[in-house]
C-alpha cells in the first residue's frame, strides 16, 4: 500500500507542476489578433482597416480607396486610431465591426480570433452574462456569412 500512495503523491505533485506550466504558458502565449485601423478620409469619414501593421494598413486602405473612387479620394486627416484589443474597435464602430471593414479583411480577423482562442482557457458558457459587441458583431458576420454560402 506505501508504494501506491508514494506514486499516487508523485503523481499529484507532477500533475500540479503541469498544470502550473501549463497556465504560464498560457499567460505568455501572444495573441494572434491584428490591429483594427481608423483613418479619417474623404468622401468616407471613418474608414476601417484590419491589418498586421500600420504600413499594411496604408496600403490596404490606398488600394480599397482607388478601387472604389480612383483619384477622387483624400485623406482627411494625420490622426489615425489603432484598436489593437478587438473589443475597443467594436465598441467604437459605427455599427458592427467587421461590415466596417471588407469580407476579405473580415474573414481575415475571424480565422485570427478563433486560432487566439485556441489554447486558451475556455471559458465557461454563462446563460445570463450579456454578450459583449464584439460577440455580437461576429455572430452576425457568421450569419451573413452562411446565408450567402447558401
Amino acid at each position: 500500500m506505501q508504494t501506491a500512495s508514494i506514486n499516487r503523491t508523485e503523481i499529484l505533485r507532477e500533475i500540479s507542476q503541469l498544470e502550473s506550466r501549463l497556465s504560464e504558458l498560457r499567460a505568455l502565449l501572444p495573441s494572434s489578433v491584428k490591429s483594427f485601423f481608423r483613418f479619417r478620409c474623404k468622401p468616407e469619414q471613418f474608414v476601417w482597416v484590419y491589418a498586421e501593421t500600420r504600413e499594411q494598413a496604408e496600403q490596404r486602405l490606398h488600394a480599397r480607396m482607388k478601387k472604389n473612387y480612383g483619384t477622387g479620394w483624400s485623406i482627411a486627416s494625420k490622426v489615425v486610431d489603432e484598436f489593437t484589443a478587438p473589443e475597443h474597435a467594436a465598441a467604437n464602430s459605427p455599427g458592427s465591426l467587421l461590415q466596417s471593414v471588407p469580407e476579405v479583411e473580415g474573414r481575415e480577423f475571424l480565422e485570427d480570433y478563433r486560432a487566439n482562442e485556441r489554447g486558451r482557457l475556455e471559458q465557461p458558457k454563462l446563460k445570463n452574462i450579456v454578450k459583449s459587441q464584439l460577440e455580437y458583431d461576429i455572430e452576425s458576420f457568421e450569419k451573413r456569412l452562411r446565408q450567402r454560402e447558401r
